[in-house]
């Protein structure tokens, strides 16, 4: 929600869905999108189409769960992500984006150019899309947290500023 808080037990995903309603979208989505599609979605960002993915999960949340829910999912995050952003002190405002190896592992990242991959973001709803986490290159991260906790800046191009 606004303050950093998970909002409740519905908000929360994993890896390992398996509800009846998030293997449906599943379905569907390989009906609606084709081989030719899921072929090209797999090169970009190397996953499969699978309910164990968020493609599916968020499809079901934002469809049903959300639209009934009366607080609002304001950014996905990984567990990771959550811990370091408190334990360095950081307000809920403000979190430590996610690895590109978290990325990839939602199957939403096009691992040919390190973003969300836009063609996964166009059958996602628009809040959904605006609430995905910035990525960050893993190797060039400690210099950004090391510039937020110590007020270090190595000018070497590697701190990425905002």
């Amino acid at each position: 929600d606004e303050k950093g808080k998970v909002i409740d037990e519905d908000s929360t995903m994993s890896y390992a869905c398996n509800s009846p309603e998030v293997v449906k979208e599943c379905t569907k989505l390989k009906e609606e999108l084709g081989e030719q599609k899921l072929h090209e979605l797999y090169q970009r960002t190397g996953t499969p189409m699978h309910n164990a993915y968020a493609l599916s999960q968020l499809r079901v949340y934002y469809n049903q769960r959300q639209s009934s829910s009366n607080q609002k999912v304001q950014q996905w995050l990984t567990i990771a992500s959550i811990l370091i952003s408190r334990w360095i002190g950081h307000s809920n405002n403000f979190h430590i984006p996610i690895s590109f190896s978290e990325a990839s592992w939602t199957g939403l990242f096009n691992f040919r150019c390190c973003k969300w991959d836009e063609k996964c973001l166009e059958l996602l709803p628009s809040e959904c899309r605006n609430s995905l986490p910035k990525v960050a290159d893993f190797t060039t991260q400690h210099y950004m947290i090391q510039e937020y906790i110590l007020g270090v800046d190595d000018n070497d191009g590697c701190v990425n500023k905002k």
